[in-house]
């Protein structure tokens, strides 16, 4: 079913536009902070300025809502996601990496390091 279209853009248009529309109206029209239009480029060499951004924090408890097995619940949902073939979920390709690193990882002690940028003229 999903990938019949029932998880097509809400509304259609483009992937994406409503929710970053709903954002936008959570984390600037609500809380006084600049839409994403009003954000002037830093200038350059400044290291960039906040773009005067707003902050909206929202925090859900499931056992107070009736979402006994919230946890249990979203875990399914990934998985079943997973499984029907070509799903990526935000932050898979961070934590693949990481175990990535963690398991082909080279230690060096600090002392060659150090020693390697001496050599290389960069003084550490």
């Amino acid at each position: 079913q999903a990938l019949a279209g029932s998880q097509l853009p809400f509304g259609g248009g483009h992937k994406g536009a409503s929710m970053g529309l709903m954002v936008e109206l959570l984390a600037a029209a609500m809380t006084g902070g600049n839409l994403s239009r009003e954000v002037e480029p830093a200038p350059e060499g400044t290291g960039g300025q906040p773009g005067n951004a707003g902050q909206l924090i929202l925090a859900f408890d499931p056992a107070a809502s009736g979402g006994a097995g919230a946890s249990e619940r979203a875990d399914l949902l990934c998985r079943l996601l997973r499984d029907a073939g070509g799903e990526r979920l935000p932050g898979d390709r961070r934590s693949e990496m990481r175990g990535r690193h963690l398991r082909e990882a080279v230690s060096v002690a600090r002392r060659l390091v150090d020693e390697a940028r001496k050599l290389a003229g960069e003084g550490g």
